[in-house]
């Protein structure tokens, strides 16, 4: 399992603060993940990178997802979420960022009631505002080639078609953490650090409450 779990001496994290991070694949919300993990000592969980484990493991949970994934379809909720809450036990389901997850509101729902047996919860859910053109643009430009566990096509049709899969699952996701005043929205068009500026002032805002 490819993590690191900082231990905690800064006396701004006493309180347990978990975070999730979405939006359109190439939006650069991993980017943002690292540096939120490495400033606030959270534990960084990518929901594409432990799929890729086991399907490298060739477990079986991870040939069912390859096969499934290699049809252009998301892995269904009874792989992602063992996979995600076996990972979140090493860590007692505490001070933890997962980038990618949740796809599906009934992913959410699963994620806060299994936190609520610990006890514990999500305090803040940041989503990545950006379209699939300017992704493919922003890609365009640095001469990437595309690259995900969930996408094998890299046209444009392609990407305008996963956009449009994206927002039909995104809207009920979205109107699930407003209803929780637990949603960030946040533009992702801007240059990382003044992304990541953004998302700090919303961080530190929390943990001055939560402290």
């Amino acid at each position: 399992m490819r993590f690191k779990l900082t231990i905690m001496t800064n006396s701004h994290f006493k309180k347990n603060i978990n975070l999730l991070i979405i939006g359109l694949s190439g939006c650069g919300k991993s980017t943002q993940a690292h540096k939120i993990a490495k400033k606030y000592q959270l534990t960084h969980f990518s929901m594409g990178e432990l799929l890729r484990q086991e399907i490298k493991r060739k477990t079986v949970v991870g040939i069912r997802a390859q096969k499934i994934i290699s049809q252009g379809k998301w892995a269904p909720d009874e792989i992602v979420l063992p996979i995600l809450f076996k990972a979140l036990e090493k860590i007692d389901f505490k001070n933890f960022i997962i980038d990618g997850f949740p796809r599906l509101v009934d992913q959410a729902v699963a994620m806060d009631k299994r936190l609520q047996t610990i006890p514990s919860n999500i305090d803040l859910v940041i989503h990545m505002q950006i379209t699939a053109t300017e992704v493919l643009k922003r890609r365009q430009d640095r001469g990437d080639a595309f690259q995900s566990v969930d996408r094998e096509d890299n046209s444009p049709q392609a990407i305008a078609q996963k956009e449009l899969s994206y927002r039909q699952s995104i809207k009920p996701i979205l109107d699930y953490y407003s209803q929780t005043k637990k949603l960030f929205e946040v533009d992702a068009k801007p240059p990382i650090e003044d992304i990541f500026e953004d998302i700090s002032k919303k961080i530190n805002l929390l943990i001055k409450n939560k402290n």
